[in-house]
């Protein structure tokens, strides 16, 4: 699995989609298959670790518990005496992903010649994936605009609500990508935390990079954000940071994806809203419906359930 992600994978994924493959070896594969010679999976064999994977908690496995105890916070589950399992389980999102690497790996085995057929190929689970996916509905969007007017981040929420901007993309939008005068923007790369710092990147897919026309309230939402941005540009002087971005914090340094997300759930708790749809989820139902892909496509991405056509 090491060779795999280091020799085939490296420059054919995202570097996040890497950093995933590499947690879910590290955290499943290698303690619960690492001992299974590859000429002698079958099957049976990876349905019995992808059941094993869902029932095994990753805070016992991971010792998660007895770090805090040795780092002398007190104990909260795992480590205590007697022990009290927190039953922290992977989502079915993780054993998913876990599937779809373990296939993928075999796949570029048998490509290799080290194996006949890929045992994972026509592998059927008897769990259900169902991916979560809580959209606003329109008066939910409208009314989340509204309790943000005021905000300094007002621009990005109305042009990520309006044109279905993933985070990374609305957070990575640049003014070179923005045409005010013709009102057009170019969805060219994304911002991620990746390996705990912040990295600039392509966006997910080929057919996520693309032009989108901006609707009259969005382009002068921009318009507004540009003078807001030159005045705090103005007042931090020599302190401001210049990454030629769109969004941005208080010194011009791009936004913390995370403290975004928190963002976002506090004006979802003010508008009156649950808080439990993310940014990902409430920008997707918008971006299925301009998306170029084919119907069944389409679907895919509005359930949760696509995955992402790599670069060639």
């Amino acid at each position: 699995m090491a060779y795999w992600q280091r020799e085939v994978l490296h420059d054919r994924v995202r570097p996040s989609t890497l950093r995933t493959y590499e947690w879910l070896s590290r955290c499943y594969v290698v303690p619960l298959l690492g001992s299974q010679r590859l000429s002698k999976l079958q099957p049976p064999t990876i349905r019995t670790f992808l059941n094993r994977a869902k029932s095994t908690c990753q805070c016992c496995a991971q010792g998660k518990d007895a770090a805090r105890a040795s780092a002398g916070k007190p104990a909260q589950c795992c480590a205590k005496k007697p022990r009290q399992c927190c039953e922290s389980y992977p989502s079915d999102g993780t054993i998913r992903h876990l599937h779809r690497m373990i296939r993928a790996a075999l796949q570029d085995a048998v490509v290799d010649g080290l194996i006949p057929e890929n045992p994972a190929r026509n592998l059927r689970l008897a769990h259900r994936y169902r991916p979560r996916f809580t959209p606003l509905t329109g008066e939910e969007a409208k009314l989340l605009l509204k309790t943000a007017r005021a905000d300094r981040l007002y621009a990005l929420y109305a042009v990520a609500l309006s044109l279905g901007l993933r985070r990374g993309e609305a957070l990575g939008l640049r003014w070179q990508d923005v045409d005010l005068v013709d009102g057009v923007i170019f969805v060219r790369q994304s911002l991620q935390r990746l390996g705990g710092r912040l990295v600039f990147g392509p966006v997910k897919s080929d057919e996520s990079e693309r032009v989108i026309g901006l609707p009259a309230p969005c382009l002068a939402a921009l318009r507004q954000h540009r003078t807001m941005q030159e005045a705090e540009r103005k007042t931090m002087g020599d302190d401001w940071q210049d990454f030629g971005l769109v969004f941005t914090t208080g010194i011009g340094t791009p936004v913390e994806p995370r403290n975004l997300n928190r963002h976002f759930v506090r004006l979802l708790e003010r508008a009156g809203s649950d808080g439990s749809a993310s940014m990902t989820s409430a920008t997707r139902a918008r971006r299925c419906s301009t998306s170029r892909a084919s119907p069944s496509r389409r679907s895919k991405m509005c359930s949760g359930t696509a995955r992402p056509r790599s670069r060639s």
